[in-house]
């Protein structure tokens, strides 16, 4: 959680470097975690259930013509065209609230990819859904991995991980216990490595 939240910008770290792109960068605030295309999807999700699917994707970044409207048109073509890429039938101009947590979830990450984020991190993504949704989760996961984003994941279930991931990380205490490549370890070893 704290990576996390450094990554996010919440919190500055009191060591150690942050690289993106092999670069080396510092987060002073979520807005620049932004702009650097770094996009975090909280277990609370951060949205607000009585605007539409739409105005959520949008938030703080509506198109808008020269008198300063919003081209509501546009957001919900835009909208349309980014949840047609998670194999998801929602209705941009739908109240979020009638969704349920899942296709709320897939709307946040939408949100993510209409900021140009390089970087989606999940924060337990499925601590409140079931089955059925995790597999569209998982769906759509894949989906942005094939187009190059990258993906943090933090999750305390070992199968979601070896379902998800390429490489696993063992964080503990602030510190890096250690990654290996998923194809080359098993649940045992993750375990010995979280907890000795």
């Amino acid at each position: 959680s704290t990576l996390m939240l450094i990554m996010a910008g919440v919190h500055q770290p009191d060591d150690g470097e942050l690289l993106l792109n092999g670069q080396v960068v510092k987060i002073r605030d979520p807005n620049e975690a932004q702009k650097l295309g770094i996009s975090t999807v909280f277990q609370d999700l951060a949205l607000a259930p009585m605007m539409s699917v739409a105005e959520n994707v949008f938030t703080n970044s509506q198109p808008v013509d020269k008198v300063g409207f919003v081209r509501f048109q546009d957001m919900y073509k835009t909208t349309t065209n980014a949840l047609q890429n998670f194999d998801v039938k929602i209705n941009p101009r739908t109240p979020l609230y009638l969704y349920n947590v899942a296709i709320q979830q897939i709307v946040e990450i939408a949100r993510a990819i209409q900021r140009q984020a390089r970087v989606v991190i999940l924060d337990e993504p499925t601590s409140a859904i079931g089955e059925h949704e995790t597999e569209r989760l998982f769906n759509c996961l894949n989906l942005l991995k094939e187009q190059g984003l990258g993906i943090i994941y933090v999750s305390h279930k070992l199968d979601e991980v070896f379902a998800i991931s390429d490489r696993i990380t063992v964080l503990k205490d602030g510190k890096l216990v250690g990654t290996v490549k998923t194809a080359e370890t098993n649940a045992d070893k993750i375990v010995h490595m979280m907890v000795g």
